[in-house]
């Protein structure tokens, strides 16, 4: 086999590889949300606009490229707001108010059921949602007992409060004495920082997607009857973002060593900002991306695509597919923290999955979709998504993560070279970013809504 380098494809790869950092920073957004003291629920609500969201940005966006052409001056104005936005976003925790702790000492009359507990000292309710997290140490005045553990039930609305003993030893007439600390989980107080944290994230993310769409698009433009092949160019942003997670995670490691709670992800940002302005430099000095087909008839060509059936089997597949990446995107951080994984192991887990598998699937995508077809693709990245969710159902070590998610760096590195290569297979010139937009509007628009519901 003959090897060959365009040399006019290498703008591109340089545009890719800028790119890998906002991608990756996306699946810590969540858990910078419960930094910030956001309940769970909250998050999954925030979350669950986001689609809606993505699908009007990307469409607006698409549409004045397909119009205008200039799809450098665009990436330009989508990395500078994606500079701001994650800004704010990672360090959103510095615009709170300081979080009301309330310590105070109770006193519990055991039973072997319920007990109430008188306090010494009265609770503030002032400034305090419904949500707290309470914690309790307790220990028997009687030497022959054991140090008793308790449930804490509290109800800031009339201030009664019940605790059960998951273990006693002795007698229901013995006393304890207990310190009680409650910390509230949903900071009603620091509105202003949680608005700051929606808007932004919901920007941040929204922009990121819109960048890949038209970078994709600018692609497919470039390469022409050679559109199956923008995985080879799509790779370097896996590259990327597998040298970012490693950093990121070390990062983050090193800046939060000597913390065991509250973890910051500030080092999140610092990357992202080196990456977008070198890309916003590079795209100043670099030849000018542009979208050479200007469809003169744009509504009706791109609803003839959208009408096909081919369109519409490709749509739903990515619908589901779109739902089952959001899991991933959204709460795999989250979920390696809660085993108690490191960061830098989470970093790593990204870094086998973008270099070791994304990266080389990327670049033979061209001739897995030539030889498979999409729709057969679309099923084998099913079924990397299924392996992907047992696995983690069955983990409870966070280094087994380094393996398991090698599935979906294989579904995901499918995924993203599918849509561009079946958008501009399917679409007539001047419409490709559309269609493009329409594919990763079902994908991340529609299959991420679901997936919150869900």
């Amino acid at each position: 086999m003959k090897w060959s380098f365009d040399k006019s494809l290498l703008p591109l790869k340089i545009h890719y590889f800028f790119c890998g950092a906002h991608i990756y920073v996306r699946v810590y957004y969540t858990s910078v949300g419960r930094r910030i003291g956001i309940s769970e629920e909250a998050i999954a609500y925030i979350f669950g606009i986001l689609p809606i969201v993505v699908i009007l940005v990307k469409f607006v966006i698409a549409y004045i490229v397909d119009k205008t052409e200039k799809a450098s001056a665009m990436l330009i104005v989508l990395q500078a707001t994606l500079l701001v936005s994650n800004g704010v976003t990672f360090f959103s925790h510095y615009f709170q108010n300081q979080v009301k702790q309330t310590n105070v000492s109770v006193k519990c009359l055991e039973s072997i059921a319920f007990s109430p507990i008188q306090l010494s000292s009265s609770l503030s309710f002032q400034n305090l949602s419904e949500s707290f997290l309470c914690n309790a140490s307790c220990r028997a005045n009687e030497s022959h007992t054991e140090p008793i553990a308790t449930i804490i039930n509290f109800r800031p609305g009339n201030g009664s409060m019940f605790c059960r003993l998951k273990s006693w030893k002795g007698t229901p007439s013995d006393k304890s004495s207990c310190e009680l600390s409650c910390m509230n989980k949903v900071v009603a107080a620091n509105a202003f920082s949680l608005w700051l944290y929606v808007v932004f994230v919901v920007t941040a993310t929204a922009v990121s997607m819109a960048t890949m769409v038209v970078t994709d698009s600018a692609t497919c433009e470039v390469l022409a009857e050679k559109g199956s092949f923008v995985g080879k160019l799509r790779l370097w942003a896996f590259v990327s973002i597998g040298m970012s997670s490693l950093l990121i995670g070390a990062l983050i490691g090193v800046d939060n060593s000597g913390i065991e709670n509250n973890v910051g992800f500030t080092p999140c940002f610092y990357v992202v900002a080196v990456f977008a302005l070198l890309d916003i430099l590079f795209l100043f000095r670099a030849p000018r991306l542009k979208m050479s087909n200007r469809s003169t008839s744009f509504f009706k060509d791109t609803w003839t695509v959208l009408k096909s059936i081919d369109m519409m089997v490709f749509s739903l597949f990515s619908c589901f597919i779109g739902a089952f990446g959001a899991f991933h995107v959204s709460y795999n951080v989250w979920f390696l923290e809660d085993i108690g994984s490191s960061q830098l192991t989470i970093g790593l887990a990204s870094a086998v999955q973008n270099l070791a598998v994304q990266a080389p699937l990327l670049f033979v995508s061209g001739h897995i979709f030539k030889g498979l077809g999409y729709f057969l693709t679309c099923s084998l990245i099913f079924l990397a998504f299924a392996l992907k969710f047992v696995g983690f159902s069955l983990i409870y070590n966070p280094w087994y993560a380094v393996v398991v998610d090698v599935t979906y760096g294989a579904a995901h590195s499918l995924m993203t070279g599918a849509m561009p290569a079946f958008a501009q297979d399917r679409a007539p010139g001047g419409t490709v970013t559309t269609i493009l937009s329409v594919l990763i509007a079902c994908t991340e628009g529609i299959g991420e809504y679901f997936s919150r519901l869900i």
